[in-house]
């Protein structure tokens, strides 16, 4: 019988006798070629070579010979095999390795199994490489005398090339399975290079995640269901101080009794929502007796057969937590005076709001400043002004909570709320607030008041100084009938309610209440205190509305300018116009600049509002000139204006951009900004005459006026007070007004006078040598149609 699948000869009889040990054939193979068959396995890797052994002269078998080959020794040797060899189709290093191997299957009668990593190089020579261990894990036959150099090693575990006597080589691993049959050997040959590269990289794979495990930072332990350990990493030990729970232990053991439960609450958590992550921090006693905090991450794996249990890694956050404490502790701490700040403060005022409506009892809030702290820092530096705050905040602590020592008593996120507060809102205000006060009992602020003004209020010794410090004060007091906060629940936790609407809106009310109070104190003469009353709400609101409708006035077009005449007093002509801001207001109609400045002054707004009115004001300067009209402008310019270092540049290119001649231009400068910095001011207002600009000092003589300034500043235009013109009657103000003018004669001054408005004024001022006036008399501030250049007034 014969099969396509093994190519088979006559095998002829071996010469000479053969050897105890290895019997002759007594089968022909042809007989075996079923059996054979019905053993390969149905792949088309699988190869089977059928040999017979052949005797040398001695006897002894000293090769093969190919009876059968189904194409895996064809396929080594590139030749046809049957009737050949294996001496003949191979080199004598594979022919010895296949010779021996065969041999000892037919002494010992037993099949043997061994991988074989063969090579072809680039001439085709099958080779077998030298002998370091295999794919497989079995040493392989090595070629005397030559030394291999594995090159680009495949990450599958098996080299792609060898060298061999400096020659490139491909290779694959066979699986060989020798087997004895009726005296012959039976070779199976199976490709497994694949397979053995795949059981390598699994190896290694293996090895890398366990030494990942055992040498991570974080502990891991796999726990059962029920809390008991499958499996740890030694790296638990390492947390512990020591060993750890041993599998088939409790490993609440190791946790703190009043943890036990978290971890209970995290092993179910994680069990009943398998595949994801849960987290919970925990403490745990190490061998020592010590203490740490742990972040514990679980995941259920018992799905998994590799881990079959809730796996739970373990991360001592013990330093971490206490550094986030102490960050909690000084974010809520006042660096310079160690008082408790403005972030500590308001979670107080609410906690406060939440007791006073479920206690029924008040609480009072004093907000206080020193007066004239810009003064010392001014004068005494920056420095001495922190020794101020520093020393007030002791005496305020030490007046207010006798108990404690120091400031920094009160400061701290754990500590219990006192009755009575202190903490820094910043710069020179402070703030204390009084828990716990009779709801029903009047007066209980004003002593707090008095308790808080008497223990800031007195001499302080600053470096070599001592100084006569004051105080203004703003109260405000919170009765449960005030507000309603919604009760935080069964659970009676005032955090409930902490950041609702209830607590957090009536905190943040009250703290603004206790600022406008402090402010009302200030406006009516500092050093006192002043409470919070509903009409003191009515202004601050109606300041409110107004700073927020002044807003909107600024961004939707509703400011313009009045323009009043300047008219030059020996031929009555008008030679210029001084702009002056108005506000369009929808429902109060044309409100002045006095009305709404001061407003804009609180709400931060005057230097957009100046900004607006001078570009406006260059605008209407650039129209006339360019149509001819000669007329001086005058355009105020506010104090923060001035304090700004570039002022004269921005001037000069907005005046390029409308295209303006800066010479008939003049700003104007109030002589209350003078008694500041008179130098640095000097410097400034010369750079924008340099840039062409004229300078005028407006309502000269209003305040402490110093004639010596005239010599120092760069004016070019006096404006006198409009106090003057109200009393020229007077002696006293003839002779000081004819001395002025004649001063400003002398220096070469430009002279108008302010609030003109009868015509024995004007007489007085023609007669006394000034050179222009203004005033209602001359012409009231009106819309820009109604000014005419050169024309007589009346």
């Amino acid at each position: 019988m014969r099969t396509p699948a093994l190519q088979g000869v006559d095998v002829p009889e071996a010469s000479g006798p053969a050897t105890a040990a290895l019997p002759v054939p007594a089968t022909d193979p042809a007989d075996l070629l079923p059996a054979l068959l019905a053993a390969l396995h149905r792949d088309d890797r699988e190869r089977v070579t059928l040999l017979r052994p052949v005797p040398g002269l001695d006897g002894c078998v000293r090769d093969f010979l190919v009876v059968a080959d189904s194409g895996g020794t064809d396929g080594l040797a590139g030749t046809p095999s049957v009737g050949r060899t294996l001496r003949e189709l191979f080199g004598e290093a594979v022919a010895d390795r296949v010779v021996a191997l065969n041999r000892k299957v037919l002494v010992t009668g037993r099949p043997q199994r061994e991988d074989l990593l063969l090579a072809l190089d680039a001439d085709g020579t099958l080779r077998t490489p030298p002998r370091p261990a295999g794919p497989g894990g079995a040493d392989l036959p090595g070629v005397p005398g030559s030394r291999p150099e594995v090159a680009d090693p495949d990450p599958r575990g098996v080299p792609p090339a060898l060298a061999l006597g400096g020659r490139a080589v491909r290779h694959r691993v066979a699986e060989m399975s020798h087997l004895p049959v009726a005296g012959l050997v039976v070779v199976l040959w199976r490709d497994v290079t694949d397979e053995r590269a795949a059981d390598v990289m699994r190896r290694r794979r293996e090895e890398r995640h366990r030494l990942l495990l055992e040498h991570a930072a974080d502990a891991i332990v796999v726990l059962t269901p029920e809390g008991t350990v499958d499996w740890s990493s030694a790296a638990l030990a390492e947390l512990l101080g020591g060993p750890g729970p041993a599998a088939g232990a409790t490993f609440a053991r190791v946790v703190l009794d009043d943890d036990r439960a978290v971890l209970e609450d995290l092993l179910v958590r994680a069990q009943v929502a398998p595949g994801d992550r849960v987290a919970a921090e925990l403490r745990v006693v190490r061998t020592s007796g010590e203490v740490r905090w742990v972040q514990a991450v679980a995941r259920d794996w018992g799905a998994e057969p590799a881990v079959g249990g809730v796996a739970v890694a373990l991360r001592d956050v013990t330093a971490h937590r206490a550094a986030t404490r102490r960050l909690e502790h000084l974010a809520l701490e006042d660096a310079l005076t160690g008082l408790p700040n403005r972030r500590w403060f308001t979670r107080t005022l609410r906690e406060a709001v939440v007791r006073s409506t479920r206690e029924g009892t008040a609480f009072a809030v004093v907000v206080l400043d020193v007066d004239d702290f810009k003064v010392v820092n001014d004068s005494l530096g920056h420095a001495a002004g922190d020794l101020l705050l520093v020393e007030m905040a002791s005496r305020l602590v030490t007046a207010l909570r006798p108990e404690h020592a120091g400031p920094r008593a009160a400061a701290g996120p754990g500590a219990a709320a006192a009755d009575v507060a202190v903490a820094r809102l910043g710069g020179d205000e402070f703030v204390v607030v009084a828990q716990g006060l009779d709801a029903a009992a009047e007066g209980a602020e004003r002593a707090l008041a008095d308790r808080v003004a008497a223990a800031a209020t007195g001499r302080y010794r600053i470096g070599p100084v001592a100084s006569h410090v004051t105080v203004s004060l703003g109260v405000v007091t919170h009765r449960p009938a005030d507000d309603a906060v919604p009760d935080a629940g069964a659970d009676d936790d005032p955090a409930l309610a902490l950041d609702g609407p209830g607590g957090s809106r009536r905190a943040e009310e009250l703290l603004a209440q206790a600022d406008a109070a402090l402010y009302e104190a200030k406006r009516l003469g500092r050093a006192r205190s002043a409470p919070f009353t509903r009409e003191l709400g009515t202004r601050v609101q109606y300041r409110l509305d107004l700073g927020s409708q002044l807003h909107h006035a600024l961004e939707h077009g509703q400011l313009e300018l009045a323009w009043q005449p300047i008219v030059r007093l020996r031929d009555r002509r008008v030679v210029a116009a001084e702009a002056l801001l108005r506000w369009r207001h929808p429902l109060r109609g044309l409100v002045p600049a006095g009305e709404f400045l001061p407003l804009a002054g609180e709400v931060g707004l005057v230097p957009a509002l100046s900004q607006w009115a001078v570009d406006a004001a260059l605008a209407q300067a650039a129209r006339w000139q360019a149509d001819g009209t000669d007329l001086e402008v005058f355009i105020n310019l506010a104090a923060v204006q001035l304090a700004v270092p570039e002022l004269d540049r921005e001037l000069a290119a907005l005046a390029a951009w409308h295209g303006v001649d800066p010479h008939g231009i003049f700003f104007e400068l109030s002589e209350e900004v003078l008694g500041t910095d008179v130098p640095g001011l000097g410097d400034r207002l010369r750079r924008k005459r340099e840039r062409g600009f004229s300078i005028a000092l407006d309502d000269f003589g209003a305040g402490n006026t110093a004639l010596t300034w005239l010599r120092r500043m760069p004016v070019d235009v006096l404006k006198l007070d409009r106090s003057f013109a109200s009393s020229v009657d007077e002696e006293r103000t003839r002779v000081v007004v004819a001395a002025i003018l004649r001063l400003a004669r002398e220096l070469g001054v430009r002279t108008i006078a302010e609030g003109v408005e009868t015509d024995a004024q004007l007489a007085f001022f023609a007669d006394a040598g000034c050179d222009d006036a203004q005033g209602y008399l001359l012409g009231r501030p009106g819309p820009v149609t109604a000014l005419r250049a050169g024309a007589t007034p009346r």
